[in-house]
């Protein structure tokens, strides 16, 4: 598959949307991360846990949550990342903000 894509698209075809899986996984991690520290804290602080299973509890709902928020605010990216990487042919991004348009 490499090697097709090479031959038919040269280098650019190889690393066509590399620039954009990079920034949909960076914002992903981030917005994921910081979303999961924000809700735990908060959380902990309302809920005052006095047990271990409360304390696991608001973790794991803190993760849902955040992966859930995440999930929305990245597959608009995750679909630009798709597109850009296959044949392109029908869209024809030439780059992220052009996807956006």
């Amino acid at each position: 598959m490499l090697k097709i894509t090479y031959n038919k698209y040269g280098t650019y075809g190889v690393y066509r949307g590399f620039t954009t899986a990079y920034y949909s996984a960076t914002l992903s991690g981030y917005t994921y991360f910081a979303l999961y520290k924000g809700m735990k804290v908060k959380l902990r602080e309302y809920f005052q846990p006095k047990t271990q299973a409360q304390v696991s509890a608001i973790y794991t709902v803190s993760s849902l949550l955040a992966e859930a928020i995440s999930l929305v605010i990245q597959y608009p990216y995750e679909v630009v990342k798709v597109r850009m990487v296959g044949t392109n042919e029908k869209y024809n991004y030439k780059s992220i903000p052009h996807a956006f348009r």
